[in-house]
């Protein structure tokens, strides 16, 4: 059994999911066994309108609450002090927190979710692997990372009750199973009988050092020109995203997407950037025909869940999508607008 018996969520998150050939999944590899721990994160450096690192460690604070991730035999008092002392509450937004109409329909259906501002310091890359290294560390029984591995169909037991995933490694038990694989939930929920109304959208983002010179006051919220497109300050890095439909890049940084993300950006805010000037990336993304993510119960089921859908947010909401779906996991019917039932018209 690869994974704590209670629970395991099937593709951890977008980030390792793009890595796709060997040389991507050493590096991930590499990343995963530096030296950042929890206590660095403990000691990161306030900036901003997030003091104290706030909505990293309040993020984190949800992944230690998470009830059915937490090891029984888990050190009690290391424990309290990891959710007492210093993570601190998360500050709440609410729709009033968002200044332009853009915003507000953008983000209106998602309230739980956290929204990226201006001088914010989380990266949520340096976070992924930070908790994975943690969750490696302290819980190598009971979590443990598949590369290059392919989910296949379920297992059913004598009651056909699902009791477990085959992979093309061999089978993975679990009392609860999540799919949360990206545009792919779609093939695995198909074989449970339900037509997930979701389509690959291809995505790119473009990132680069802030200058010294560079006048923080243009970017002070989402800068959206279009309902796909958004501009910000992230942990001293400038990062622009769009995205549009499209195939698999040879060279992301040569495509029609990312060229436009770059020349409106360059038009919207006067500069005169290069694409040499980014790190350019891509990867697809799970869009609704709504634009709000399914986190829900699978009809029929249980014990499988569904969490997808995430669109133009991308990892900007996985991890308050987390919290809701534990909440759903433990029978909460006040997130029916993310139900997949919502889509049963079609």
């Amino acid at each position: 059994m690869l994974f704590q018996k209670q629970i395991f969520q099937w593709g951890l998150n977008s980030l390792l999911l793009n890595m796709r050939k060997k040389d991507q999944i050493e590096n991930s590899r590499k990343q995963l066994r530096n030296e950042q721990t929890l206590e660095d994160v403990k000691n990161l450096k306030s900036l901003g309108l997030f003091r104290g690192h706030q909505i990293l460690k309040s993020q984190l604070k949800l992944f230690f609450q998470f009830k059915k991730l937490i090891i029984k035999d888990i050190d009690q008092n290391y424990q309290k002090y990891l959710i007492l002392k210093w993570i601190e509450q998360i500050e709440k937004y609410t729709k009033s927190n968002l200044k332009t109409e853009s915003n507000l329909k953008l983000f209106n259906r998602f309230q739980n979710g956290l929204i990226l501002s201006s001088e914010s310091n989380l990266d949520t890359s340096e976070q992924t692997q930070i908790m994975l290294k943690y969750c490696q560390k302290n819980y190598p029984k009971q979590f443990q990372i598949a590369f290059t591995t392919r989910a296949q169909n379920f297992v059913i037991d004598s009651d056909d009750n699902i009791i477990g995933i085959s992979i093309n490694k061999g089978v993975v038990l679990g009392e609860n199973l999540i799919i949360c694989l990206e545009h792919k939930s779609k093939e695995l929920a198909f074989k449970l009988r339900l037509n997930l109304p979701i389509v690959p959208i291809k995505g790119w983002t473009l990132e680069r050092f802030v200058p010294k010179n560079f006048n923080q006051t243009l970017i002070q919220e989402f800068t959206l020109n279009t309902p796909n497109y958004f501009a910000l300050n992230l942990n001293g890095h400038l990062r622009l995203a769009g995205f549009i439909d499209d195939t698999l890049s040879i060279d992301a940084s040569r495509e029609w997407g990312a060229i436009q993300i770059l020349k409106i950006f360059n038009e919207q805010n006067g500069f005169d950037f290069e694409m040499s000037d980014f790190t350019v990336k891509s990867c697809f993304r799970p869009l609704t025909p709504d634009d709000v993510a399914i986190i829900s119960e699978v009809p029929g089921f249980k014990n499988i869940f569904i969490n997808t859908g995430h669109g133009t947010r991308g990892m900007s909401y996985y991890y308050s999508a987390a919290d809701i779906m534990s909440q759903v996991m433990e029978g909460s019917k006040a997130f029916e607008d993310y139900s997949v039932k919502r889509f049963y018209f079609i």
